[in-house]
């Protein structure tokens, strides 16, 4: 009875080959589920059935004897990186839930950094202030060489405005990217934030040659 058999061989990519017969008159369904189990793919999962020629063959009772067949999973691939795209999403979602919780631990520092560069900004507009100050003593002084030392000081005054400003911008940027940085980060970066030493010995300096020009200006008036 087993000369009736008709044989074939099948394999998966890289897999070993396995026999799979059958008698005359099996249905196709049959034969391709045998051909499934052999090479252990699910009962309902799609098939191609690729001879050494790379044509896809129909299993059926009339494939040749001693055919050997590669069996590929249809979707098999599309269907491993759906799998991990969701895997991916979480990995993402983890990340931004790790970064807001991290920001919410450190708010009452994100909230000092801002009301430190609020400071800033209020000490550049007192700058403006002083400025604008000395350009109109330039105009109501009738001596030409005080108009000139206090129109210079003006100009030096607003120029400090942009100093302060810039430094304290970039001190504002550089603490707040710091205060995002995971916890094992901290203890191995450097911080790098500008230093306020330009912007403090600039303004010390006109402070002190302001003061000497008000006294200076003030005694040459009264003599």
């Amino acid at each position: 009875m087993t000369s009736c058999l008709r044989s074939i061989s099948v394999r998966r990519e890289g897999g070993p080959r396995t026999t799979v017969s059958w008698f005359p008159g099996s249905s196709s369904e049959s034969i391709e589920v045998t051909c499934k189990a052999a090479v252990e793919v699910a009962a309902d999962a799609m098939i191609l059935a690729i001879d050494d020629d790379g044509c896809v063959v129909a299993l059926t009772e009339h494939v040749p004897e001693g055919t050997v067949l590669r069996i590929e999973v249809v979707g098999e691939a599309d269907a491993e990186g759906d799998a991990a795209q969701p895997l991916l999403e979480d990995d993402d979602a983890s990340r931004q839930f790790d970064a807001q919780l991290l920001k919410f631990e450190r708010i009452s520092a994100h909230l000092s950094n801002e009301r430190t560069w609020l400071a800033w900004i209020r000490t550049a507009l007192a700058l403006v202030s002083v400025g604008f100050t000395l350009r109109a003593e330039a105009d109501n002084d009738d001596r030409r060489r005080w108009r000139i030392v206090y129109f210079v000081a003006g100009c030096l005054f607003l120029l400090c405005v942009d100093l302060t400003w810039l430094t304290g911008w970039f001190r504002y940027r550089r603490t707040k990217d710091i205060l995002l940085m995971p916890k094992d980060e901290l203890a191995t970066r450097k911080f790098n934030r500008l230093s306020v030493r330009v912007q403090a010995q600039f303004l010390g300096a006109l402070l002190v040659a302001t003061g000497a020009i008000f006294v200076a200006g003030g005694w040459k008036r009264t003599l």
